[in-house]
Parts: structure tokens; sequence; C-alpha cells
């Protein structure tokens, strides 16, 4: 199964885009990308219709799944290009500021992705403030807002991992297709 569809110098699509972004943040070994994809493709939105637990924006209410959800966001960063928040440009200094995470990736270490409860978090920094709105399978019914939440509702976990992307990473991203 190919991750994208490319074809010679074809430009990458913001879906295409959020497919390969998935696999490589998602993954440990490149060897994993398609089975990290499969893992996470296709999480649903819980709680789809409100927004999560200390969300000030409204907007956020998708129905589609985690993958469907992240083209539309890379595609908002670049039709909102010119108007973005300091937290979609890279910080001028090191560390980043706390809080300009736009994509969570969270999943058990060591476990096939069948087995594997994942979740996700897409986060939208707009002037009216900060939105998230937290992915996982449809046997997951409670939104978390970060790791340790998620590691607290699993039983019998000893390790759980999570890949963070920051927002400024995801405007480059979306402003290079």
């Amino acid at each position: 199964m190919a991750l994208w569809g490319l074809t010679g110098g074809a430009a990458l699509e913001p879906f295409n885009a959020a497919s390969l972004l998935i696999a490589v943040a998602g993954s440990s070994f490149v060897k994993d990308s398609v089975e990290t994809l499969d893992g996470f493709r296709n999480l649903q939105p819980i709680g789809a219709g409100k927004p999560m637990r200390g969300s000030v924006t409204r907007d956020l209410q998708p129905r589609a799944a985690l993958e469907k959800y992240l083209a539309e966001t890379l595609q908002w960063l670049i039709d909102e290009k010119e108007q973005l928040l300091s937290a979609y440009r890279r910080p001028p200094h090191d560390p980043p500021p706390l809080g300009s995470i736009g994509l969570v990736l969270m999943s058990v270490v060591d476990a096939p992705s069948k087995k594997s409860p994942r979740l996700a978090i897409v986060r939208r920094f707009t002037e009216r403030g900060a939105g998230a709105v937290t992915f996982a399978s449809p046997k997951r019914r409670s939104p978390v807002s970060n790791v340790t939440e998620y590691a607290l509702q699993l039983q019998g976990v000893d390790l759980v991992q999570t890949r963070d992307v920051p927002a400024w990473t995801l405007a480059e991203i979306a402003h290079a297709l």
C-alpha cells in the first residue's frame, strides 16, 4: 500500500500531506510508517459537536476522520496564511513556547496498531483562542487534553509515547504545498 499517490513532480495535496505527516510523525522507524498510518488515519472525533474542555473556539466540530480533518487544517493554514497568529510562526528562540503544539499522536509502545488504543489531538489557534479536537477509536468516548490523561485511561499498560508536532511546523508544511 502506498502512503501517497505522487507521480513524477506532481504537487502534494493537503490530503496526501496529512497522510505523510501522520505516517512520519507517528512512526519510530520507516518500516512502521504504513502500519502507523493505518492505526491513526481513521480515528474518529470524540464528542463531535462539542468543543473539548478548555476550548474557546466553536468552529472545531469535525465529523471527519483524523486524516481528513488534518488535511482540512492544512488547507485552512494555506487559506489563512496572512492572518495566522504567532503560534504558527517559527519561534526565534529555543525552546519553542509551551502551548503551541498543533498535532499530538499518542500510542502504546510495543503494541500492534490493531490492538493499541491510539489517540490524536489537533489544535487550531485563532484570534478567538485555541481549540482542540480529540480523535480516537470508536470504543473511546472520553476526550483527553494530554498524554497523562491518556495514560490514566489505559489499564495494564506500562509505557505510552507521544509525538508532538508544533503548530509552526504544520504551517510550514501547509505553505510548502
